[in-house]
């Protein structure tokens, strides 16, 4: 049953680039294999392994279990540059769930950094899987010249093998994951409005009142006390007559 195994199992290798403003403990990584933990501390760095290293058949035994081979973490800086994750891992055939988890917290933004949309939220860019290159063996004829059906370029990038060639070809096999939407505290983008409402307000109420106690004459207080005055005494006038 072990044998039976051996040909399906693989390496597969884990690239993933998250914007500075997700600030990832890199303490909290974990990989688990059918829920059993890997030991992360003990991997070697990516690099060490080479950039197309999926022999499967040089695979340690591991009695069911997966193995970090290589981890790279490049931390982020704030503006400045992404945080960048790429992990190598052994994935043996009886193991049928990988999770790649972490622990995050979420950086403020300043106003001026929020995309007219900061309501629907911020895209986060999909994790790339790269599997071993496809042992994909194509036929063609050519009767003469090249197939229309034929196209070398679009086969060197999906790692296909051409012309009966049985050897795989170099690119690995790619799969994109599902992006995310990350929701960031968004300051309430209508406050400047309001703000600007309330203090021209204000200063229209301030402005009137300073304006009209400085453009007020002093003889209209008087005229007007003259005028009560007359008045007053036709009034008095007129009740003297009548008597």
């Amino acid at each position: 049953p072990s044998s039976a195994r051996k040909p399906l199992d693989t390496r597969v290798r884990v690239f993933q680039a998250l914007p500075w403003y997700v600030r990832v403990f890199a303490h909290t990584l974990k990989v688990t294999f059918d829920g059993v933990d890997a030991n992360v501390a003990a991997s070697r760095s990516v690099t060490d392994l080479g950039r197309n290293h999926f022999d499967a058949s040089s695979a340690p035994e591991l009695l069911g279990d997966g193995e970090v081979e290589g981890l790279r973490w490049s931390p982020s800086r704030d503006r400045t540059r992404p945080s960048v994750l790429e992990a190598q891992l052994f994935v043996p055939s009886s193991v049928s769930v990988v999770r790649v988890s972490a622990r995050f917290e979420k950086a403020f933004l300043r106003t001026e950094e929020f995309p007219p949309d900061a309501n629907r939220g911020f895209d986060v860019a999909p994790a790339v899987v790269a599997f071993p290159p496809p042992r994909v063996i194509r036929f063609f004829r050519n009767l003469e010249g090249m197939d229309a059906l034929e196209s070398p370029l679009l086969d060197r990038m999906e790692g296909l093998v051409v012309g009966g060639n049985t050897q795989p070809a170099e690119v690995p096999e790619r799969v994109y994951l599902n992006g995310l939407l990350l929701t960031l505290p968004t300051p309430d983008f209508s406050m400047p409005f309001n703000v600007i409402t309330l203090v021209c307000t204000a200063m229209s109420l301030l402005s009137g009142g300073v304006l009209s106690a400085l453009t007020r004459r002093p003889a209209w207080a008087g005229f007007k006390e003259q005028k009560a005055e007359q008045k007053k005494k036709l009034a008095e006038l007129a009740k003297r007559a009548k008597a």
